[in-house]
C-alpha cells in the first residue's frame, strides 16, 4: 500500500514535460513566441494536475511548474524544473527531436494513514520526438513520442521521529500522443506507460497551452 502510494506518482514526470517542449511535443516553436502558459491533467491509478510557465528561444528552452497528485486518500505537492534543446532549426523539417533534463521534488505527509511523511527528489533524462503531419498557417497536427529514464531518492520521516533515506528503483516512462494547434492554443492528448515500475499503470493525459 505504502509502496504503491509513492510509485503511482511516476507518470507525473512525463505528464509535465509534454506541454513544455517545442515542436517535438506538438507545441509551436519558441521562435514565434518566447513564453507559454500550460496546464495538464492525468487520470489512471492516480490523478495528476499541473500548471506552469515555459520560456525559450529557437534552440534552448526551459520550464517550471507546480502541481499535485492524489492517490486514493493521499495527496502530494510537486515542483519541477526542466531544460531542453531543439535539435533541428530548419522550418521545412518534419521530424523534430528535443533532448531534455528534468528535476523534481514531491512532498507528502501521513501516507496511507501511517503517520509517515516523505520527500522524493528525482532527476530524469530523455527526449521528445514529433513529426509534423500537417501544417498550414497557424494550424498543425504533430504525432509525438517521449522516453524518459528516472532515478532519485526518498527521505522518510516516521511518526516516532526516525528518519531514513533510500534510493528509488530507476525506471522508464514512455509516452505517445498528438499535438493539435489552432492559433495560439494547443491541445495535447497522450498516454504514459511506466517501464519497470512495479505497481504503476498507464496514465491518460490531456494538456493545454497558450502562447503569451
Amino acid at each position: 500500500m505504502l509502496r504503491c502510494a509513492v510509485f503511482a506518482l511516476g507518470p507525473a514526470l512525463l505528464v509535465t514535460a509534454r506541454c513544455a517542449a517545442q515542436i517535438c511535443s506538438g507545441e509551436p516553436t519558441f521562435a514565434d513566441a518566447s513564453a507559454r502558459l500550460f496546464a495538464s491533467a492525468a487520470f489512471g491509478q492516480a490523478e495528476i494536475y499541473y500548471a506552469g510557465l515555459a520560456v525559450g528561444g529557437t534552440r534552448l528552452f526551459g520550464w517550471g511548474e507546480a502541481g499535485m497528485t492524489t492517490y486514493q486518500h493521499d495527496e502530494s505537492g510537486e515542483y519541477r524544473l526542466g531544460v531542453g534543446v531543439q535539435l533541428s532549426q530548419r522550418p521545412e523539417t518534419r521530424l523534430h527531436i528535443c533532448p531534455e533534463v528534468l528535476f523534481g521534488q514531491t512532498e507528502a505527509s501521513d501516507v496511507g494513514g501511517t503517520g509517515i511523511a516523505y520527500v522524493e527528489m528525482t532527476a530524469s533524462v530523455g527526449a521528445d520526438a514529433g513529426y509534423v503531419l500537417f501544417r498550414k498557417g497557424s494550424t498543425r497536427i504533430v504525432p509525438t513520442v517521449n522516453l524518459q529514464f528516472v532515478t532519485g531518492r526518498i527521505k522518510w520521516t516516521y511518526a516516532n521521529g526516525v528518519r531514513r533515506t533510500n534510493g528509488i528503483e530507476s525506471y522508464g516512462l514512455f509516452g505517445a500522443g498528438i499535438g493539435v494547434g489552432l492559433g495560439e492554443i494547443t491541445a495535447s492528448p497522450s498516454i504514459v506507460l511506466p517501464l519497470g515500475l512495479e505497481g504503476a499503470e498507464i496514465a491518460y493525459v490531456i494538456g493545454f497551452s497558450v502562447r503569451l
